[in-house]
């Protein structure tokens, strides 16, 4: 009698459990349609009223289409099976006769008009970036400030509210009043993450005006004139592309220098939907190569037992980032491209035609010379609230910050702007010293705005987060592919309907 009012009991529960199950999935499937419909209403652009699937930026087909489409985001012109963004932005200049042959570019991306503490601090980072390249006001940097701003998927938005574009071009930056930043608007991708916000570094190469782009994070400040990477670039002592080996990479996502020229990010787009015909990642093949010869990373600071400093290395691509921009960016420099200088804490590293050309260690005295800073703040190097000493007597890396992760400035507590560089004991009291002074030229001339930093500064957590994951790269390429067979689904039903 126990064990058959036990099974009864259990069938009972078993029961429920089910019932609970299926009302469950019922609810789930109800939520996602009422999604898609929700997104259908919020995006006409993207299946027209004909039925017909239109490709949006980040979506490549196997077939070369020529077409042209608008999105909620400017003109958008397809050619040979990629988009090519005509920026109709008055403030981005294109071929004119002062043009500088250098820029830094910075990128926020999935940018959202409606949610602006998700990166309104940014900017306040990109302005202080601006400001520092000039702080040496006998030699100011001749390389243009280009912001790309690339909107969320979740916004009819197609520029900044007029309190951003106020900061970002009505502002004048205390060492250099003709300094202007220039705003280049990307077009919509697929989806929101941060995977294929990392891809968009990228289009720094379709910015061919420029011989050379220096690509900074939005959370880097570069602490003074930059300019020598270029130079040393364009004179053949640094090759045409420069990347900095990170503690747990080849090559750092956050900071790196590409030549341009037409046709490349071509190119970049091609590889890329090459390694996305798998959907799943291949740590030995990565982009598309088999290491031979292994990759290095900078010294992390232990010791081996021989006394050496230890240093990460490996031929496979499952690096921090391999499968994201930082494997593209060592993919297309080594391996791509063959032409790169790789530069370490201790040594530089050329690489040419797939080889390792030569290896200076110590980095010669044309690179260790050409620091812009001959003096530092309190005679050491802060990374945040973090000293790092093995940074001190090696470039560039002593000549800007990352503030990585949980360490950007606007996510310290912080109550008033230092007045005075007596004040500033961090490169955190830095940062807030330059935007103090960018903040007192913003009140005099905007009077009469209410939109001015007010200490603590408010932020809220990035849109997409703080890190590439294998699943949002998954997603991505399953996205596509599902584009992709419904367009081809269409394509093959659109002759049956005009016979």
């Amino acid at each position: 009698m126990l064990v058959e009012g036990q099974s009864r009991v259990s069938k009972s529960k078993l029961r429920r459990i089910l019932w609970l199950i299926i009302a469950i999935l019922v609810a789930t499937k109800l939520y996602v349609a009422r999604l898609q419909w929700i997104h259908h209403q919020s995006h006409p652009s993207i299946v027209g009223s004909s039925g017909k699937n239109h490709k949006i930026a980040g979506f490549h087909e196997s077939h070369p289409v020529t077409s042209s489409l608008r999105t909620k985001h400017k003109h958008v012109e397809l050619q040979n099976n990629h988009y090519v963004h005509n920026n109709n932005d008055s403030t981005f200049r294109k071929n004119s006769s002062d043009q500088p042959k250098w820029a830094y570019a910075f990128l926020i991306a999935a940018c959202d008009p409606d949610m602006p503490l998700t990166y309104r601090n940014y900017i306040y980072n990109i302005l202080v970036a601006a400001n520092l390249l000039d702080s040496d006001p006998t030699n100011p940097s001749k390389g243009d400030v280009i912001l790309m701003i690339q909107f969320t998927t979740k916004t009819n938005a197609t520029r900044l509210p007029d309190s951003d574009l106020a900061w970002l071009q009505n502002t004048t930056l205390p060492n250099n009043s003709n300094r202007k930043i220039r705003i280049h608007y990307l077009p919509l991708v697929i989806r929101d993450n941060f995977y294929l916000a990392q891809l968009e570094k990228f289009r720094i190469l379709e910015l061919t005006e420029y011989s050379r782009i220096l690509y900074l994070d939005a959370d880097v400040m570069p602490l003074c004139n930059l300019d020598y990477l270029f130079e040393l670039s364009e004179n053949g002592k640094l090759r045409p592309n420069v990347v900095l080996a990170g503690f747990t990479e080849p090559s750092q996502g956050g900071f790196f220098l590409l030549e341009t020229k037409d046709g490349y990010y071509q190119e970049l787009l091609e590889i890329v939907e090459r390694r996305e015909q798998l959907t799943e990642w291949n740590d030995t093949l990565g982009w598309g190569a088999v290491m031979d010869e292994a990759w290095h990373g900078i010294p992390s600071g232990q010791t081996k037992q021989n006394g050496t400093l230890s240093a990460r290395t490996s031929t496979r691509w499952g690096f921090h980032g391999g499968f994201a921009d930082q494997g593209l960016l060592y993919y297309w420099t080594r391996f791509h491209r063959q032409n790169v200088s790789i530069i370490f804490l201790d040594r530089i590293e050329h690489w040419e035609n797939g080889n390792l050309q030569e290896s200076l260690s110590p980095p010669p005295q044309w690179l260790l010379g050409r620091t812009c800073l001959p003096k530092r703040m309190d005679g050491r190097r802060h990374y945040g609230s973090v000293v790092v000493p093995t940074f001190l007597n090696h470039v560039p890396h002593r000549d800007f910050i990352h503030f990585t992760g949980s360490r950007k400035p606007w996510e310290k507590k912080v109550y008033e702007f230092p007045k005075t560089m007596n004040g500033v004991k961090s490169s955190h009291d830095y940062w807030y010293y330059n935007l103090g002074l960018i903040s007192e030229n913003y009140k005099k001339e905007n009077p009469t705005t209410l939109d001015q930093p007010t200490l603590p500064l408010r932020w809220a957590r990035p849109k997409l987060g703080r890190f590439p994951t294998l699943r949002s790269m998954v997603r991505t390429i399953d996205k596509k592919k599902e584009l992709a067979l419904r367009r081809q689904q269409q394509q093959q039903q659109q002759p049956e309907k005009e016979g």
